[in-house]
């Protein structure tokens, strides 16, 4: 049998199973038994197919017929002009995820990043994203270990391993670590849709990666509210979305202290992924304190029968005041353990100590995150001694007035 021969019979039984594709698929399918390219076997249809390469085609054509896709029947999927090996471990990638890969790229050109990409699955995404960033290191994170080990097998395969890290880890499970990005493609499918996506989805691809909960929006929020625990002030979080969440998702990370900096639109024009910065916390809380104290009663202090207001235990001082008379104690806190000078100089202490010991282990994954930490605490350090300098030398002048008025009326004695 010659291969156009092959080609109008495999076509012609797909399309009786109601394979929309049924002669791109064809096509594919015997290209890949005969190991050539598409377009090269198309320029030769009248050469003979061997009886062998016959019986694998038709046996791959009945697999098709029951809807399984054709990425996980070759085992192969195309992603950002790279070969990926898939299977039904891990969800086949998809175009409108390419476009967020290259709006990440776009952004980060010639810069050295430290990211996160949570649900990694076969690895496309941060695979594709270190072959570009070529200065850059990042983790993939998956509670499922058998897509691990899948992209684990195609970071050998793309030469990325040094760069790169996977983790058998639940997003819950991530501390220490300070990432200029995050990127997630989340499950995102509300539970009550699985069963109206096509037959091949449906059938073969990965439920825990597709079901995203009631609204959809289930593992979404819990990687937003992750994202600004393990993000540095202005990294980004690039979240692809399903079509009709872009509303819900900006007010979920306006609330959290993320910024909209980009919204990308699919090839249908619908908006499918968002790109968005942390900006810092503290215009956040103040938000959602003066939002707190809109719900509550107006505070009335408790009077006695001359109107004078009753005090419970001593008089308080303020802030400020209670901020100095700790000046010079190692203990003091306020605001955490991290508003100390001490304990912030241990940390920075910490943290270089054990990027010496990654340095010793030869990862440089950890040795750069352990900079970074040692860093970030760095300019915390400088910040509060900045802030602490004139309270120290305003404590110092009352003391030293203090000290002449005590001299002062000693000799008047």
């Amino acid at each position: 049998m010659i291969i156009s021969e092959l080609i109008k019979l495999g076509s012609q039984n797909l399309k009786k199973g109601q394979i929309h594709t049924h002669a791109l698929d064809s096509e594919i399918i015997l290209s890949n038994i005969l190991k050539q390219k598409r377009e090269t076997m198309l320029t030769s249809m009248e050469t003979i197919v061997s009886n062998k390469d016959v019986k694998s085609f038709k046996k791959l054509i009945k697999r098709r017929l029951n809807s399984e896709p054709i990425a996980y029947i070759l085992n192969v999927k195309e992603f950002w002009s790279k070969n990926f090996l898939v299977n039904k471990n891990a969800l086949i990638p998809r175009p409108e995820t390419e476009i967020m890969v290259e709006k990440i790229i776009q952004y980060f050109k010639n810069k050295k990043i430290f990211f996160l990409d949570i649900g990694t699955g076969s690895g496309c995404i941060i695979l594709s994203l270190l072959s570009e960033l070529r200065f850059s290191y990042g983790i993939g994170l998956d509670i499922s270990k058998k897509a691990i080990d899948l992209a684990l097998i195609n970071s050998e395969n793309q030469k990325l391993k040094n760069k790169s890290r996977f983790y058998k880890r639940s997003l819950n499970n991530i501390y220490g670590y300070k990432f200029d990005l995050i990127v997630s493609n989340p499950p995102y499918i509300c539970n009550h849709q699985l069963k109206n996506l096509p037959r091949d989805i449906k059938r073969y691809e990965p439920k825990l990666a597709l079901d995203g909960g009631n609204d959809g929006l289930d593992v979404i929020k819990k990687v937003i509210y992750k994202a600004k625990s393990i993000l540095k002030k202005n990294g980004m979080l690039a979240l692809e979305i399903g079509n009709g969440q872009h509303r819900s998702v900006s007010q979920i990370l306006k609330r959290n202290g993320f910024r909209n900096k980009f919204l990308l639109k699919d090839y249908q024009n619908n908006i499918r992924c968002i790109l968005s910065i942390l900006e810092w916390l503290l215009r956040v809380l103040i938000s959602n304190i003066f939002m707190n104290n809109q719900k509550r009663r107006p505070f009335r202090p408790r009077t006695n029968k001359n109107n004078f207001r009753i005090r419970n235990g001593s008089n308080r001082s303020n802030k400020s005041d209670h901020y100095q008379s700790n000046i010079g104690n190692n203990n003091f806190k306020r605001n955490g353990s991290m508003s100390n000078p001490f304990n912030v100089e241990k940390t920075i202490q910490k943290f270089q100590q054990l990027a010496k010991d990654a340095q010793s282990l030869g990862d440089p994954v950890l040795v750069e995150n352990y900079l970074q930490h040692a860093d970030h605490y760095s300019r915390r350090l400088s910040e509060l001694n900045s802030k602490i300098k004139p309270l120290i030398n305003k404590n110092q002048e009352n003391q030293n007035s203090n000290n002449e008025t005590i001299d002062q009326k000693n000799k008047e004695e």
